[in-house]
């Protein structure tokens, strides 16, 4: 790690700047407070933009598609990702995912409308597999994506292993993260302690997401041997922990909580115990916004001060091949989640969701998973069986919701395939190494591998233009 000194003086600013936000909501927490007879949700979908020969799209593309849809469209680190977002949330009763889905496939298709016009389309894929992370350029006109960047950079923890078969000097550029494209679903809570509750029960349930999810294999032209290896690469790339928090236990702010959290005073306590990143001058003011923004767990809490709505984002599912899948994996996410809060599941251990999340994440569909059984025990089960139950959790979950039982039996076909037919991840390594026909692709020149790799997009229909 590089010796690069911390502004006390500007964090120590930042630090009061959070409290005096945190302590004001906590003090408030009253007017958080909503009726359970609506259940609001948000979604953000992420893209790469890419040209027709399958480079990555210059940043000027990419605005144009923001500056035709300002509502709906928005920017991420890499010049040329697309975020598009649900606007306004949506009261998922009744038909609310139908609508929502109907609202992200419009702005799906506005987007390319306009991206046509500049021969560029987007990539259905968690990692994309054909960029070097060196060459990739961060979006211009603002400074967190300027800064954040380079200040991990510079105070990288030195000396970590390669992943898979990637050599960890090829992908150790923080910018690396913006190869990796997720889906993103935002559910309102009803009080400070509702939406704590469906924090925890979200951690325990990323791991199920994940492994039927997993759709981020290969960066660099290179095999990581992840089935969605999104977070462990965000998690290393950013960890610029000390041998001294590291020795004591202190986790990154990537990817799992080191336990479950026990009230929102400690989860303020645990984002602001990192380094602020943005800080002094114009930062200052937006201290909280900031250590929230940056805190990249697979499910973190979203605060909308101007509407007193408290929100949990759940992170880790990776975009999908197809919208429809999406949504499955929206509403398994959705249903799970309500039926844990609806029967008072016992959460799992946290040791137990942590070796979870590494085998979702290592294996997807081939993982070994704990989960409650029916009976309430603790069993350890292969993936197949153990999202077999889940699934039929997550549509009794749903039905509480009073969804159709048409969108509800659309979503279990989808996910049941999955399980049956394996995740993502598979489906393009099988594809892929069929290409290869017994080659190691480790011995391809980087032209040869590259087409390779844009033939296995394009066989399993994840570009649109």
């Amino acid at each position: 790690m590089k010796n690069i000194a911390i502004c006390y003086d500007e964090e120590r600013a930042m630090f009061d700047n959070f409290s005096n936000t945190a302590n004001s909501l906590i003090n408030n927490a009253g007017m958080f407070i909503k009726p359970k007879s609506e259940l609001h949700a948000g979604i953000e979908l992420e893209f790469t933009v890419v040209d027709k020969k399958m480079n990555l799209a210059p940043q000027n593309i990419r605005d144009a598609v923001v500056k035709a849809y300002p509502q709906q469209m928005s920017v991420e680190l890499g010049a040329h990702q697309l975020e598009i977002l649900s606007n306004p949330a949506v009261n998922i009763y009744g038909n609310g995912l139908d609508v929502l889905e109907r609202q992200m496939s419009d702005c799906t298709e506005e987007a390319l409308h306009v991206l046509r016009t500049h021969d560029a389309g987007i990539v259905r894929i968690g990692a994309f597999p054909t960029s070097l992370v060196n060459n990739v350029e961060y979006t211009k006109g603002y400074k967190k994506y300027c800064i954040c960047p380079q200040w991990h950079l510079d105070r990288q923890r030195s000396a970590q292993e390669d992943i898979g078969k990637c050599a960890w000097e090829t992908i150790s550029d923080p910018m690396v993260v913006s190869l990796l494209n997720a889906v993103q679903i935002s559910i309102d809570g009803t009080s400070f302690e509702d939406v704590i509750d469906k924090l925890n029960r979200s951690v325990m349930i990323s791991p199920f997401a994940t492994t039927l999810a997993a759709n981020a294999r290969f960066l660099n032209l290179e095999d990581t041997e992840y089935h969605d290896v999104r977070f462990e690469v965000w998690r290393k790339s950013h960890d610029t922990r000390t041998a001294e928090e590291i020795s004591s236990g202190k986790f990154t702010r990537v990817g799992m909580p080191s336990n479950y959290y026990i009230d929102i005073k400690d989860y303020f306590n645990r984002i602001s115990s990192h380094p602020f990143v943005l800080s002094g001058g114009q930062f200052t003011e937006h201290a909280f916004e900031i250590s929230n923004g940056l805190y990249w767990k697979d499910a973190r809490l979203k605060f909308f001060h101007e509407k007193n709505v408290v929100a949990v984002e759940f992170r880790p599912i990776a975009v999908q091949p197809t919208l429809e899948e999406d949504f499955a994996l929206i509403g398994f996410y959705v249903g799970r989640l309500l039926w844990s809060q609806q029967y008072n599941e016992k959460l799992l251990p946290i040791n137990m969701v942590h070796n979870n999340k590494m085998e979702a994440m290592l294996h997807g569909m081939k993982a070994g998973l704990f989960f409650n059984d029916n009976a309430g025990r603790v069993v350890f089960a292969n993936a197949k069986d153990v999202l077999a139950i889940e699934v039929d959790r997550a549509m009794d979950g749903l039905r509480a919701l009073d969804i159709s039982n048409e969108t509800i039996a659309r979503y279990e076909e989808i996910l049941c395939k999955k399980i049956i037919s394996g995740d993502p991840a598979e489906m393009f390594y099988n594809t892929l190494i069929k290409k290869i026909s017994g080659t190691d692709l480790a011995l391809m020149d980087f032209s040869k591998r590259r087409e390779l790799f844009i033939e296995t997009m394009d066989t399993l229909n994840l570009v649109r233009f």
